[in-house]
């Protein structure tokens, strides 16, 4: 949803040229992938009370949210675009890498022909759901302008709150081994 209208806020409000845009998805919105693994070891290491992957999405859906409400409130520039959308991506990078984690978690509770079917069903979900907010992102920021569709996003963001606390995290005790099979934000994806 956020990305057509981020591209619209670029172009037609801040009038920066493609430079400018490739620098800022290609650089600035695209270096928090590179610390994924790192995610995926911090949540495994360091659990927060107990636990290792509700707080961590927690955290980056509540990153998600103050970073595209900031956006759609403040007055725009580049140097604040780049800022925040770092800022989100990292919030991304921490939702993804979670939600990859506790896929690869569940896969091990799927026999016979469910086998493969959970991370091949989110697969299917993270496409139409990224089809659609793309499309609505487009006709949003046409009729609704950019920083409408920021805080939009924002607050859709924090609408996946509920869900998070609804999330089975087993406590770990700190000093306690990774269960076999259980751990690492693996299994591909950029959520």
């Amino acid at each position: 949803m956020q990305g057509v209208a981020l591209r619209v806020f670029l172009t037609d409000e801040l009038r920066a040229g493609p430079d400018l845009q490739a620098l800022i998805f290609g650089v600035t919105m695209a270096a928090p992938w590179n610390l994924k693994i790192f995610f995926a070891f911090l949540s495994d290491c360091v659990p927060i009370c107990g636990q290792r992957r509700k707080p961590y999405l927690f955290a980056g859906i509540a990153v998600q949210a103050l970073g595209w409400v900031a956006l759609g409130m403040l007055q725009g520039s580049i140097g604040l675009v780049a800022a925040l959308g770092f800022f989100v991506t990292m919030g991304q990078v921490a939702v993804g890498t979670m939600c990859d984690a506790v896929v690869v978690e569940n896969m091990q509770f799927e026999r016979g022909k469910h086998v493969g079917s959970l991370q091949t069903n989110c697969w299917i979900a993270l496409s139409a759901g990224s089809l659609v907010g793309t499309l609505g992102g487009g006709e949003g920021a046409a009729h609704l302008g950019s920083q409408a569709m920021f805080v939009m996003t924002g607050l859709a963001k924090l609408a996946l709150v509920p869900l998070t606390v609804c999330l089975y995290d087993p406590t770990v005790v700190v000093g306690a081994a990774v269960p076999a099979g259980g751990g690492g934000g693996g299994g591909g994806g950029g959520g």
